[in-house]
């Protein structure tokens, strides 16, 4: 049975994967499960080449002031992108 045919094939992405966990145990110790997920086994089945993945956590144990850093950086990242 052959594969679908990739229609969003020579796109780009940027994931900002936000977690309550520590991004370096996700990436590291956990051997990133949701870059592989997403990156690979879902992008990538569309045709969308992954090319950076940002990791914002612990989220829900930190303060508002690390909450509007968070922002302020998404907010700079898709400003850049546009």
């Amino acid at each position: 049975m052959p594969l679908p045919k990739r229609f969003l094939l020579g796109k780009t992405s940027h994931v900002i994967v936000t977690m309550d966990s520590s991004p370096s145990y996700m990436k590291y110790l956990l051997g990133n499960p949701v870059g592989n997920v997403m990156g690979i086994y879902t992008l990538f089945f569309c045709g969308i080449k992954c090319k950076k993945m940002t990791y914002i956590g612990p989220v829900r144990t930190k303060g508002k002031v690390y909450r509007n850093k968070w922002l302020e950086k998404v907010y700079k990242m898709g400003k850049k992108t546009i």
